[in-house]
């Protein structure tokens, strides 16, 4: 009984090493979590640490991002050419996967490479190719007589803004699809139902310069530059970036080329205020061959000019058109 009494008393010496027992157990258990969080803490900070050095330094491996570089279309990419977008020797390799034309100049736009320095670690780098422009003049050629204004990196005549293989937009170019563009096509849809034609609601509209790009440079790798230029736009020509623009599928997925809806479409567009931007026998003036299914939002007054003289936006602005310079 005695004992009993003595095992349970919480002032008995047994009790008391018990507890300081407990109480040293938690220090170092305390201890060991802190130790832990110290090492996660040095950890976390070594990583950011890394992933945030600048291109040119030795001390990490993964790819890095540095300033875009602009060359021009008759220009040899040169490890030059990276010592000033930012790295600090010149000791590196690269593969020129910049797409070429028929005299091996550059073809405009931009690409992705990757770049190997001294120590291997791999960048990747934009690089931008900018179209040469002609040595008279940086302006765009337009008749004095139009109203001409240059608005963030577009032209614009007569309040239409144009945009052909002369007359680039600039990459952050975004606008998307314009509401009232997007309006009046579904209003001629809807016409072109009610008459039985074969025509659906979807449209292929708005793309941005990303899109064009991947697009573009899908068709250069499957048909060669010369091709590609015949049925696609490079990025930044295109007129799907003005967000004014919709081409018309038939309920099979496919453009409309059938004549019925083309002949439809050429008679009665301008009424929606758009135009067939690409009409036939125009090709040495607009720079593509005949797209029926190719709309061009400008409001009905112009339209109804540019449809029933049977000209183009370029003969009707007095603006240059045709190939690249």
């Amino acid at each position: 009984m005695t004992k009993n009494t003595e095992h349970h008393n919480p002032r008995s010496p047994e009790a008391r090493k018990r507890r300081k027992r407990r109480i040293r157990n938690r220090r170092i258990l305390l201890g060991v979590v802190l130790l832990l969080l110290l090492v996660l803490v040095i950890f976390l900070v070594l990583k950011l640490s890394s992933c945030h050095k600048v291109p040119g330094q030795t001390a990490s491996h993964n790819s890095s991002e540095i300033t875009t570089i602009e060359i021009s279309t008759d220009h040899q990419l040169t490890s030059e050419d990276f010592v000033n977008g930012g790295f600090s020797a010149t000791d590196l390799s690269f593969e020129d996967s910049i797409a070429k034309d028929d005299q091996g100049n550059y073809v405009p736009g931009t690409y992705t490479i990757d770049v190997m320095d001294a120590d291997g670690n791999k960048h990747k780098v934009s690089v931008v190719v900018l179209a040469k422009q002609s040595a008279e003049s940086s302006e765009p050629s337009v008749s004095q007589k139009h109203q001409v204004s240059i608005e963030n990196g577009t032209t614009v005549v007569d309040g239409i803004l144009i945009s052909n293989k002369k007359h680039p937009l600039p990459a952050d170019f975004n606008p998307g699809n314009d509401p009232l563009a997007e309006q009046k096509v579904q209003e001629l849809i809807a016409a072109m139902q009610s008459h039985g034609l074969d025509v659906q609601n979807t449209t292929s509209g708005f793309r941005d310069y990303t899109y064009q790009e991947q697009l573009y440079n899908g068709y250069v790798e499957q048909y060669g530059v010369e091709e590609a230029d015949k049925i696609s736009a490079r990025p930044g020509y295109s007129e799907h970036q003005t967000g004014l623009t919709h081409d018309l599928i038939n309920t099979a997925g496919e453009l409309i080329t059938s004549e019925p809806e083309a002949a439809w479409i050429r008679e009665n567009c301008a009424d929606y205020g758009f135009i067939v931007r690409y009409p036939q026998d125009k090709e040495d003036v607009t720079g593509y061959s005949y797209e029926p299914w190719h709309l061009r939002y400008v409001g009905e007054e112009a339209a109804r000019e540019i449809m029933s003289k049977g000209i183009t936006l370029e003969e009707y602005l007095d603006v240059e058109g045709g190939d690249y310079a």
